[in-house]
């Protein structure tokens, strides 16, 4: 409801990449100064011609709600066009909400500003199944549940080190 800062780190090596995420409220609210959500994620990526195909496990927990951890499979498919890319996302969660599903599809285009600083758009959309919407958003529909656009500015300060902030 209030402020918060959302922190991710990444590694990759080779085809493999880990990233944690964290939501940290920052507003005057219960949990302030406390991580209300991590977010643990093993994934794997192959390319081949154009396609890329990247599996990938995911972990969620909740240490300040009585919500129960969770975990989905997922898989994300892509074709890239040059800077532009088509994407779809499908998640299903394995852990403690079987047969809750979610899934998106975009449209992202990325360009260099500079050898160090470039940049990225994203537009896309979401859905879920009528557990996932009945789990999280407490509707026992199925839904078009996300649409948005995002904007990233990657720079590289020094090679192999990437920040990426985005709105």
């Amino acid at each position: 409801n209030g402020s918060v800062a959302q922190p991710s780190l990444s590694l990759s090596i080779s085809d493999y990449n880990f990233s944690v995420w964290g939501n940290y409220v920052l507003g005057q609210e219960a949990g302030q100064g406390k991580f209300n959500e991590i977010d643990l994620i093993m994934g794997y990526s192959r390319n081949w011609n154009n396609i890329s195909f990247e599996p990938s496990l995911s972990f969620y927990s909740y240490p300040l709600n009585d919500f129960p951890d969770t975990g989905e499979l997922g898989l994300k498919l892509s074709y890239s066009m040059g800077s532009a890319k088509l994407y779809t996302t499908q998640n299903f969660d394995v852990v403690h909400n079987g047969g809750s599903y979610f899934g998106d599809m975009g449209l992202s285009l990325s360009g260099e500003l500079s050898a160090s600083l470039s940049f990225e758009t994203l537009i896309y959309l979401g859905w879920g199944s009528s557990k996932f919407n009945e789990v999280y958003l407490y509707s026992s529909k199925s839904a078009l549940n996300a649409a948005g656009i995002e904007f990233a500015f990657p720079f590289s300060p020094q090679k192999d080190m990437s920040v990426r902030p985005h709105i």
